[in-house]
């Protein structure tokens, strides 16, 4: 969409050159030029925009004809549509693009192999290309203004990398061991905690320390307890916003944060263990507060001697891809969990079809057409499956004006029905 506006452009498309110079050469302007206003977009779209929903479209030819029409002659909309592989046996689906509750475009998928039943894919789909137009923006700003801040510009590329290799990865553990090796390389270590906000509470999901300095501060302080929650006291998470305003905070004397946690501690074991955790009165930190969109919020707390507060600029775009990372894992968990749901209910279906012992049928609404039927049903008309698949239900119900009758008050009461037919065999 245009800023600040409902009308829109073609960003990108996945013609091929040859393709796009005869639709260009059609319409006498670039495709990437092509300025669509909202008076142009088809009625049945609007609520892509308006109400962030997916739209599927079984008779694609006609909506993009009529589309076509506001700017292109009929002959040259046919033209178009041949150029782009648009037919009688197109469908597609539009889809909102949005950040933050906010649509910001529209992505339209067509071809003559898509059903309706892939709209969980394509919205994963659509969802990633949000974030990575989120994240090339957020990129793109962040990196302007690294040039005149080379430590950070350092730093950015080398979470950069760390991103890359994290991409294709679902393990967590695994994850979290390739971030501990890409910072150490920097001098860095960190911290990860899942937080829950209601009671104040932090789960450590991952410490980049070494296991023997581990192991010494779980022995002589509550900082590590062995079931990993950790209490967050208020000062260093509240205050600062973090939690509250979702945003990245500097600490210039990290060992002023940490120590909160040991005030009961002599002295010396404090200076112990702030020496295994590889922190001086010189350590800075970064506290990153990384959303799901699920409403999960986890903190990363990552420490070292070289971190400035102009690093802040590089960490928040780190954070946009830890973020997209993390969503993209939990929204194909969804999904392969939606699949999982599905297979279970279609067998459960199935054996239960398949093993009754009274006659099943199911039926088109509209048309009573056969589509489906158990063994027992086929017994009990005598037809073979793929006969009776090409069968109606009118063509072996006496008084077959009925069905329609009584298949709208099925569906007006939403709800099972008894009612009584005469129904006759094959050969009867």
């Amino acid at each position: 969409l245009k800023e600040g506006s409902q009308d829109g452009y073609i960003r990108f498309h996945s013609m091929e050159s040859a393709l796009l110079h005869q639709a260009e050469r059609l319409t006498s302007r670039r495709l990437e030029e092509q300025l669509i206003s909202r008076e142009q977009w088809p009625a049945t779209l609007l609520n892509v925009f308006d109400d962030r929903e997916t739209i599927f479209v079984d008779d694609f030819v006609t909506l993009i004809t009529g589309f076509m029409g506001s700017y292109l002659p009929k002959l040259l909309s046919r033209k178009a549509l041949q150029t782009v592989g648009v037919d009688h046996e197109t469908k597609g689906f539009f889809l909102p693009l949005e950040v933050n509750g906010k649509v910001f475009g529209c992505l339209s998928v067509w071809g003559n192999d898509i059903h309706r039943e892939d709209e969980t894919a394509f919205s994963i789909f659509a969802k990633q290309i949000s974030i990575a137009f989120e994240n090339a923006q957020l990129i793109r700003t962040q990196r302007m203004q690294a040039v005149q801040l080379a430590h950070s510009n350092d730093l950015l590329e080398s979470l950069g990398r760390l991103a890359v290799q994290v991409t294709e990865i679902r393990d967590s553990n695994h994850v979290m061991q390739i971030m501990q090796n890409e910072l150490h390389k920097l001098r860095l270590n960190f911290a990860y905690l899942k937080v829950n906000r209601k009671n104040q509470t932090g789960e450590l999901m991952h410490i980049s320390l070494i296991p023997k300095a581990v192991e010494y501060i779980k022995k002589i302080t509550s900082f590590l307890p062995d079931e990993k929650t950790l209490k967050l006291i208020r000062d260093p998470f509240h205050d600062t916003g973090v939690l509250v305003n979702n945003d990245l905070v500097f600490a210039e004397k990290f060992i002023d944060y940490a120590t909160i946690y040991m005030q009961d501690l002599p002295k010396a074991m404090i200076k112990t263990i702030m020496t295994l955790a590889e922190v001086t009165n010189d350590t800075s930190a970064v506290f990153v507060p990384i959303q799901q969109g699920d409403g999960t919020i986890h903190l990363m707390i990552v420490w070292g001697n070289s971190i400035v507060e102009d690093d802040v600029a590089a960490f928040r775009v780190y954070r946009s891809q830890v973020e997209s990372f993390l969503e993209t894992s939990r929204l194909y968990a969804l999904a392969e969990r939606e699949v999982q749901e599905r297979r279970i209910a279609q067998q459960e279906y199935q054996g239960l079809f398949e093993n009754a012992h009274d006659a099943i049928l199911i039926s088109d609404f509209n048309s009573h057409q056969i589509l489906d039927a158990n063994d027992r049903a086929l017994d009990m008309f005598g037809y073979q499956r793929e006969e009776f698949l090409h069968t109606k239900l009118d063509n072996f119900t006496q008084n077959a004006h009925k069905l329609s009758v009584i298949i709208d008050e099925i569906f007006e009461k939403r709800q099972p029905q008894n009612f009584e037919l005469v129904q006759f065999k094959k050969n009867d």
